[in-house]
Formats: structure tokens, sequence, C-alpha cells
């Protein structure tokens, strides 16, 4: 499958419009902290977790309480054994202008959502991907044990990072602040950095097919000119 932006903020699908790489790098610069941030002794002068943020589109909102809502034979995932292994896990990040969602599944199926309404799926097709996805769901698993379970998922505030782990008769959660996860101490910097380097495979990939795709494109553009230019 091609990647393609899922949605946008009128709720219509758009499967022929790739999310340019542009775009998926400023995703990924601001979905998890980069090498050289600030240092966590630095504090904002405000606290930016008060700020409002612009409503979600409505199909972001769907897609994500579908993940929520389903069963591992929604998504085509099987041999799921209680309590754990998961069988999907959420990795959250909330944003100034909205919250930025890596949905991976055991099966290494990968999706990105975006609160915006635009979003990533279909580079789970390359090994590299379905790998990486499998194996942060095999992380997950290992925290697991350690997180809440809920019947609510309110999306991560801003600075804030939602972790969710999706078992076959429940949702277990926990949030933290992305300070915090700076910290290579801390017990989910290494899921966190996981989820980072699987957004970083997401975006090789999907600028790998848009560089074809634009190929194929000026080639088609190129022979239709030259076909329709009169014979001397």
């Amino acid at each position: 499958m091609t990647p393609v932006i899922v949605q946008n903020r009128g709720g219509k699908s758009h499967a022929a419009n790739l999310l340019s790489p542009s775009r998926i790098c400023a995703v990924i610069t601001v979905f998890f902290l980069v090498q050289g941030c600030s240092p966590r002794s630095q504090k904002p002068g405000i606290d930016i977790s008060v700020l409002s943020r612009p409503e979600p589109d409505v199909v972001y909102v769907e897609l994500r309480n579908r993940v929520f809502n389903s069963s591992p034979s929604d998504f085509k995932v099987e041999n799921v054994t209680e309590p754990f292994p998961l069988w999907g896990a959420i990795v959250e990040h909330g944003l100034p202008n909205g919250t930025a969602t890596l949905v991976c599944f055991a099966n290494g199926e990968a999706s990105l959502y975006l609160s915006s309404g635009a979003g990533l799926a279909g580079t789970s097709a390359n090994a590299d991907v379905r790998v990486g996805a499998s194996n942060l769901v095999a992380l997950a698993a290992q925290q697991a044990p350690t997180a809440s379970p809920t019947e609510s998922w309110p999306p991560p505030a801003i600075g804030e990072v939602a972790f969710w782990f999706l078992s076959t008769n429940q949702v277990l959660g926990t949030r933290v602040s992305d300070r915090d996860l700076q910290d290579d101490n801390h017990p989910l910097a290494k899921l966190y950095r996981s989820a980072n380097a699987l957004l970083t495979q997401m975006h090789l990939v999907a600028a790998e097919i848009q560089s074809k795709t634009n190929s194929v494109n000026n080639k088609e553009t190129n022979n239709a000119s030259t076909n329709a230019q009169p014979d001397p």
C-alpha cells in the first residue's frame, strides 16, 4: 500500500495525496524529542499545559476511538495470549497544535494519525517498518504490567507523552512528561526511543515511495507532452 494522507480537516479521504517527506520530517521533529533539546532544568515561563488547542478532526477522533474499542481480530492480529504479550501499543505526544498518535500492532502494522486530520499509513509493506512495529509492541509488553487499567483514554496534554497498552481484555495506560523521557534511565525511555526510530523508518520509506511516484509522474507528463506535439 502507498503511504497516504488518510483524511483532512473536512473529513474527506484523499488516497492519492501522499504525505510529503518534508511534512513527515516536521512531524518527527515535534512528535518525539531529539538530542540537543533544552536541559530539563530549563522550565517554560508559562504553563503550556493550559493552552488551548484546535479541536481534533472528526475522522481522527473516529480512527483513534476505533483502535481503543477494537479487538485483535479487527486488525488481523493473531496468536495473542493473556495477559501479555500485547496485541497493540499506542504512543501519543501532546503538542501545542494538537496530538500525534502512533499506532502499532503485533502483526507489524503501523500508522500515524494527526489530530489536524492528516496521517500516514501504508509503510508497513516495508519489512523494516513491520519489524520495528512488532518490536515496539513486544517492548511495550514489558512495561504494560506497571501501567493502570483504564476505561477512558483522553489525549495527552501539551508536553505529555501517553503510552497505551492494548490487551485482549483491557486497555492499560500511563503518561509522563516529555522532559522526563530525556533521561535514559526513565523506565519508558527505551520505548520512547523505539517509537522515535520507527517514525524515522516510516519517513524514509514514504520519502522513497514519494520519489519513485514523482519520477513516474514526470515521465508520464513528458510522454504526454511529446505525444501532443504536432507532426512537422
